[in-house]
């Protein structure tokens, strides 16, 4: 299930890639994303399967 950044700025989302669903509820900084997707991505154990 890998997801990506989406947006510029303090707008940004991450995004399912598959799905194109939102993972935050709120847009969030490009740094705020960034660490968001690094926690995901060490946390979810489907994410690390791909």
């Amino acid at each position: 299930m890998p997801w990506k950044i989406t947006g510029k700025d303090d707008r940004c989302n991450v995004v399912n890639k598959d799905t194109g669903k939102k993972k935050n509820k709120e847009p969030m900084s490009r740094a705020k994303a960034k660490a968001y997707l690094k926690a995901l991505y060490a946390n979810v154990p489907e994410a690390r399967k791909k």
